[in-house]
């Protein structure tokens, strides 16, 4: 089993871990006293209106002023702004998306040993994200980061060591990893010290141990744990056998999208485990369990909807659908993929995925519409490029809707979907489009665009 890995991305707010040049705190000064001391070229007061401009207090938000004052903090050395204006170069936020000068600001605060760039170059690294992948770079840096305490960089070196990425197999020394970033709270590392527990990995087997790390886990929302904890308290690993348990358990992974859970319920309600018998409810939860990929959930589904009454099996099929848009399953049946595609249709009005994709993109990079073409189009996902005028580099895409939530990535990129990457929404009002972007810093902005303009 590969271990599951969280990308912390790229952080704006990350804890400043080595010193900087700042030296007075300025968030307690005046906007205009702040002012006059970064246009006297204080780093301390130019990065404070760089947080003002970015997040809005006390000035509109502004990522192109926040930019700029955060730039003349970090070419003095100031190592959080250094971090911070890679993110914004990585990003594409008040300035031209460029993943080249995101790795060369990264690269100038980490040299100053600031322990959140040297993190995040080795996530780089590791998953070949604005550079070509290099897990032996990706291991210096994370070793770096986690030598100085960084939880996260503690967490990505126990799954190389799981995984094998980089490095020779290691169960003990991922074990060794995970306890050190569990010990300070990463959620992660305690769900998979709960594996490695359960399953003797690195470790001698102990249920009680891998029950306390994935209640651990499990408590702050963590839907693999949810879904271990469910089976522990299913199977009476670690803890008394408690059907009630297991399925409270198994609903809240299940109620994240987490397609083992979900089978699960499928299975306690089909044998009235915890749970009156229903066969209705069964069927509802295999075929979302299905939807989502689960193997073997499909038989499971048809085989239960032979002892459904075709009258009942309607109020299933209804109800499959409500789960459907609920908790966001791939597909389902034929009936409720009409009745989701027609959901999705009114909500895009007039406009088509590729149109919304390309303002998705658009308003993203902070790009001309007109200049960004589409490539191919397979399934649900469109693939689009555009050629930069000043260097006539070639930038391509991928882009995709779910709801009224678009998504996006490199073309051969991750979909930036993690927590704290900017969430992107849009809503239709006729004839124009609104793409909101709304950033893992509580700030956000909205363009629109015309029919005319996306080649409608």
């Amino acid at each position: 089993m590969k271990m599951k890995w969280m990308l912390l991305s790229v952080a704006l707010t990350a804890p400043l871990t080595v010193a900087t040049v700042q030296a007075k705190d300025w968030t307690q000064e005046p906007l205009v006293v702040v002012q006059k001391a970064a246009e006297q070229g204080d780093a301390g007061a130019q990065f404070r209106l760089g947080v003002m401009y970015s997040k809005g207090e006390g000035v509109p938000e502004d990522n192109k002023q926040a930019f700029h004052w955060y730039t003349k903090a970090a070419e003095q050395g100031d190592a959080k702004a250094q971090f911070i204006l890679g993110s914004m170069f990585y990003f594409g936020r008040g300035v031209a998306q460029d993943y080249d000068q995101a790795l060369a600001w990264y690269q100038k605060a980490a040299a100053q040993g600031y322990a959140g760039a040297q993190f995040i170059l080795g996530a780089m690294y590791d998953q070949g994200e604005g550079v070509a992948q290099n897990y032996n770079q990706a291991l210096a840096w994370y070793q770096k980061a986690a030598a100085q305490g960084d939880a996260g960089a503690q967490f990505s070196l126990g799954n190389m060591y799981y995984n094998g990425e980089g490095v020779a197999q290691n169960y003990s020394q991922a074990f060794a990893w995970y306890q050190k970033a569990a010990a300070q709270g990463d959620v992660g590392a305690q769900n998979n010290l709960g594996v490695m527990y359960n399953q003797g990995q690195g470790v001698t087997r102990d249920y009680s141990q891998a029950f306390a790390w994935s209640k651990r886990a499990a408590e702050q929302g963590y839907a693999d744990a949810q879904h271990n904890l469910g089976v522990m308290y299913d199977q009476g690993q670690g803890v008394t056998r408690d059907y009630s348990q297991a399925f409270a358990w198994y609903k809240r992974a299940a109620e994240q999208g987490y397609a083992k859970a979900q089978h699960n319920l499928g299975v306690m309600y089909k044998y009235g485990q915890a749970v009156a018998q229903n066969n209705i409810q069964a069927y509802v939860w295999y075929s979302v369990a299905a939807a989502n990929g689960e193997l073997g959930a499909a038989k499971k589904r048809d085989e239960v909807a032979k002892l459904i009454i075709p009258a009942a099996l309607g109020d299933a099929q209804r109800l499959a659908t409500q789960y459907f848009e609920q908790y966001q399953p791939n597909s389902l049946s034929t009936a409720a993929s009409a009745r989701a595609e027609a959901k999705k249709s009114s909500e895009k009005g007039n406009f088509s995925d590729q149109q919304i994709c390309i303002a998705t993109v658009a308003a993203t990079m902070g790009r001309d519409p007109s200049i960004i073409k589409i490539d191919s189009i397979q399934g649900d996902i469109t693939y689009l490029s555009y050629f930069r005028s000043d260097d006539g580099k070639h930038w391509k895409y991928k882009c995709k809707l779910d709801g009224k939530r678009a998504m996006w990535a490199a073309d051969t990129g991750r979909w930036r979907t993690g927590q704290y990457d900017s969430k992107i929404t849009f809503y239709v009002n006729g004839n124009e489009l609104s793409i909101s972007e709304k950033h893992s810093d509580g700030s956000g902005d909205t363009k629109k665009y015309n029919i005319g303009q996306l080649g409608g």
